[in-house]
């Protein structure tokens, strides 16, 4: 039986994405179906000590509440992913056709 390089070529690239996708959705499975909640009760209370205290309150600002989330994931934390992933595609597709 004689088998097209191309098409076993395609199929080999093909299950390298799904185990990228499988490893991807593997690393974040425990955030998505974690229930815990987590406590800032110590962190809030010392965002409140340095409150005011010359210029660490706007070196040090830690206040989760002042960070737009929506923002971050959108335009920093995924994008990084998609470039990340997007790098190794591409060292991935220069060594398939080198």
């Amino acid at each position: 039986m004689v088998f097209n390089p191309r098409i076993t070529e395609d199929h080999e690239f093909q299950q390298t994405k799904d185990s990228r996708l499988k490893r991807t959705m593997n690393l974040y499975r425990p955030y998505g179906l974690f229930e815990g909640i987590f406590d800032d009760e110590n962190t809030e209370k010392l965002r409140i000590a340095i409150k005011g205290v010359g210029k660490m309150d706007k070196e040090y600002n830690f206040d989760p509440k002042s960070i737009d989330w929506k923002d971050y994931l959108m335009n920093v934390h995924f994008p990084g992913l998609i470039n990340s992933s997007a790098l190794k595609f591409l060292l991935l597709i220069t060594r398939r056709t080198t």
